[in-house]
C-alpha cells in the first residue's frame, strides 16, 4: 500500500496573513449571498406564498451583503468596487445598504407603516365609531430581478476579491517561507475554537 504523505498546518499572524484571512471571510459571506439569492429567485419564480422564508432570506441576503462594507475586526470593502461599471451600480448598492440599515435593522422609513383608524358603522343606520381597525405593509423582498441585481453586485465583489486574494496568496507564501522552518513545526497546529454562549457578546481577537 502506498504511504500517504503527511502534511501538517501552523498559524501565522503576520499582517499579509490576517489581510488573506479577511479576504477568505469577505468571500465567504459573498457567496453566502450569492447562494440566498439563488434561493430566494427560485421562490419567487414559484410564486411561493411562504411569506417567512421569502422575508428571512432576504433580510439574510442584505445583512451578509452589508456587512461586508463595515470595517473593524476584518477590513471593510469599498464602494469603489463599483467605479467604472455600466447602469447604475452605486445607486443599487446604496437602495440596498438602506434597505438594510433603516429598515431591517431600524425601522425608520416608509417601507414599514402601521396605522390606526375607526371603524364607522352604517351612515344609514346610525352615524358612530363601531370599532378600531390597524392597516399594516412593509417590505418583505425585492422582486426578482431586483434580487439578480443584488445577485450581480456580488459577482462583481467576488471577482475583485479574487484578483486581490491571487497575489496576496502568494505574499503570504513567499513570507511564510523565509521564516524559521524549525519553530514552525514547533508550533504545528492550526485549529479554531467553537465559542460558547457568553462569547455572543464578545468582538473577535485580533
Amino acid at each position: 500500500m502506498e504511504k500517504r504523505e503527511k502534511f501538517l498546518s501552523v498559524e501565522v499572524d503576520y499582517p499579509e496573513a490576517k489581510e488573506w484571512a479577511d479576504i477568505v471571510s469577505l468571500t465567504n459571506d459573498i457567496d453566502s449571498t450569492i447562494q440566498i439569492c439563488d434561493r430566494l429567485i427560485h421562490y419567487l419564480a414559484a410564486t411561493s406564498e411562504d411569506r417567512i422564508i421569502i422575508e428571512s432570506l432576504w433580510t439574510t441576503a442584505l445583512i451578509k451583503y452589508a456587512r461586508c462594507f463595515t470595517s473593524g475586526k476584518r477590513f471593510g470593502l469599498s464602494r469603489a468596487l463599483f467605479d467604472g461599471l455600466n447602469g447604475d451600480p452605486h445607486g443599487a448598492h446604496e437602495y440596498f445598504i438602506n434597505i438594510r440599515s433603516k429598515h431591517i435593522a431600524h425601522s425608520i422609513n416608509p417601507f414599514e407603516q402601521v396605522t390606526t383608524g375607526l371603524v364607522l358603522s352604517d351612515p344609514e343606520t346610525e352615524k358612530k365609531a363601531a370599532g378600531t381597525v390597524t392597516f399594516s405593509q412593509w417590505h418583505i423582498s425585492a422582486t426578482g430581478d431586483g434580487v439578480q441585481t443584488l445577485k450581480n453586485l456580488c459577482f462583481v465583489l467576488r471577482a475583485k476579491l479574487s484578483e486581490t486574494g491571487k497575489d496576496l496568496y502568494k505574499k503570504v507564501l513567499k513570507i511564510g517561507q523565509q521564516l524559521n522552518i524549525g519553530e514552525l513545526y514547533s508550533k504545528a497546529e492550526l485549529k479554531t475554537t467553537t465559542p460558547g454562549p457568553y462569547d455572543a457578546g464578545k468582538a473577535r481577537e485580533e
